[in-house]
């Protein structure tokens, strides 16, 4: 992520810091609900992201046969 993208989030949160500020209580909860369920989508999203991919290999085991 660069920096005009982190730029562009902190300009949009700013805004929407702007417009809670002139509403009411119930109104206020409910963005807070709805910045904390994007920010939690965020986190997933991430972890997937860092999480290793793991591959799995079948190898074959060699065995010896006794003969009589």
């Amino acid at each position: 992520m660069n920096n005009s993208t982190l730029k562009d989030i902190q300009q949009a949160l700013n805004i929407i810091r702007t417009e809670i500020e002139q509403v009411d209580a119930e109104t206020k909860m409910t963005a807070l609900e709805l910045i904390m369920s994007t920010s939690q989508s965020v986190v997933v999203m991430a972890k997937k992201l860092i999480k290793p991919k793991i591959r799995i290999k079948r190898v074959a085991i060699p065995r010896t046969k006794i003969v009589r």
